[in-house]
């Protein structure tokens, strides 16, 4: 391990130890939060402590975002996912079944169909590992997973086209800042919250060294992403796929 010179005000000014007692660390045992936009089913929003269009962090529950003052997010990576759920004839909604990483297999299943009598709806989700601007500057920050699926894919296809776009000019996607907007949006199902995507500026280089140790950590390492119920992390299930 390499020594660090600290300036932690509980430490000596000259301190040069290495950070015993983290041998047994496992970056794999890592939490990594998500990023959830709050619908009108959402638990806080039942209970009264977030409003619809408030964009909370999942592990500690505090809003970082919202329709009036969007928080900012650099990307770091992505992957893409395919969620299935299920629906049988004696029920009356969708059920979770599984989410897999998304193979030339699976690339192009349709949003319905049926199976041996059971109703199934395939979802894509395109997900992003993200830093939160306010956080850069911390020393206990990490990043969160944000996802983007159903109507809210199209606002992830702006992500998914900054990172093309970065990968043809030989720059990392980080390079760049964002806006995470939240607003509302009505149609015969009601009104539910969605995002979009602004630019925001650049990202200075210092940001980009820090965030580039973060993204070999997420690349070569099994991190753990905090589990939510699927039902609270999107609007209603009826919704078209994008």
């Amino acid at each position: 391990m390499n020594q660090v010179t600290t300036t932690h005000e509980n430490l000596p000014s000259t301190y040069t130890h290495t950070a015993w007692g983290t041998e047994g660390v496992d970056t794999k045992d890592v939490l990594i939060p998500r990023l959830l936009l709050q619908q009108a089913m959402s638990k806080g929003v039942s209970s009264g402590t977030t409003s619809v269009g408030q964009v909370i962090s999942s592990t500690s529950g505090l809003v970082v975002g919202s329709k009036e003052k969007p928080c900012k997010i650099v990307p770091i990576s992505t992957y893409k996912t395919l969620i299935r759920r299920e629906k049988a004839a004696s029920e009356t909604k969708f059920n979770f079944v599984s989410q897999v990483p998304v193979t030339v297999k699976n690339a192009n299943f349709p949003w319905e169909g049926v199976e041996n009598g059971v109703a199934v709806r395939n979802e894509y989700v395109l997900n992003f590992y993200v830093f939160l601007d306010t956080e850069l500057d911390s020393e206990d920050g990490l990043p969160h997973l944000l996802s983007f699926s159903r109507t809210n894919y199209k606002a992830g296809k702006k992500l998914i086209t900054h990172f093309k776009k970065s990968q043809m000019l030989g720059v990392p996607p980080a390079s760049k800042t964002f806006f995470l907007v939240s607003g509302l949006e009505t149609n015969d199902l009601g009104t539910y919250a969605v995002y979009d995507i602004q630019e925001a500026g650049a990202t200075t280089k210092e940001n980009i060294c820090k965030l580039y140790d973060w993204y070999k950590v997420l690349k070569t390492s099994e991190v753990k992403v905090d589990v939510v119920e699927e039902e609270t992390q999107e609007a209603s299930q009826e919704e078209a796929p994008f």
